[in-house]
């Protein structure tokens, strides 16, 4: 079971899970996983979710992460036991990650006064994740 924190883009309000392996987004989020990066698998887009596979075999569901308006503007980031945060930026055709950005704080990924950054290595990587997890 894994812990998860989504935290709104918008309100910045914080929702700790424990113990989960299903959520559902209902506004554009950060979803920060507790999972070093090296214990996961894949990850691929079914339908509007985006399923993360860890090497143990473990699912972990995002539903609601992409929408039919290909619009939605959530975002994964993978914390390490250190606490060192990673967002993934490519994977293959089979949702194998094969790149990370480091990152040092999800405040860039944030909205701030209503207004959506622009932040290229994430478009990036968004857009390369959604391809490769449609192919």
């Amino acid at each position: 079971m894994t812990n998860i924190t989504i935290i709104g883009k918008e309100s910045h309000q914080v929702l700790e899970l424990v113990g989960v392996n299903k959520i559902s987004l209902q506004d554009n989020s950060v979803v920060i996983l507790k999972i070093p990066k090296d214990d996961v698998k894949s990850m691929v887009r079914e339908g509007n979710s985006l399923v993360i596979t860890l090497k143990n075999g473990e699912t972990i569901t995002i539903e609601n992460y992409y929408n039919n308006q290909n619009n939605a503007d959530n975002i994964v980031v993978f914390q390490e036991n250190d606490g060192s945060l990673f967002v993934p930026r490519e994977t293959t055709p089979e949702g194998v990650i094969v790149n990370y950005n480091p990152i040092d704080s999800i405040e860039p990924l944030l909205y701030h006064d209503g207004i959506a950054p622009v932040v290229p290595w994430i478009l990036g990587a968004v857009g390369a994740g959604a391809v490769a997890a449609i192919a």
